[in-house]
């Protein structure tokens, strides 16, 4: 599995700060609190930013997709 890092790295190719840089500052900076938080907090703060990284990689993902597609006719 891809580290967080890997993983901010990957969205940030993928123009996931310009797509939502307000949702992608967030991440960068939860990235940082959790890499310096230890104790009973860090399972908490790692688990709150892997459901940010797959949100903004499920956003990313849909804006990706054509356009036609997610409006097409049966």
């Amino acid at each position: 599995m891809n580290t967080p890092a890997e993983r901010i790295a990957a969205l940030r190719a993928r123009g996931a700060e310009r797509l939502d840089p307000l949702r992608f500052h967030f991440i960068e900076a939860l990235a940082r609190r959790t890499a310096a938080t230890g104790g009973p907090a860090r399972p908490l703060l790692e688990n709150r930013l892997a459901r940010a990284l797959d949100d903004c990689t499920a956003r990313c993902a849909a804006a990706a997709a054509p356009a036609s597609s997610a409006h097409a006719l049966p």
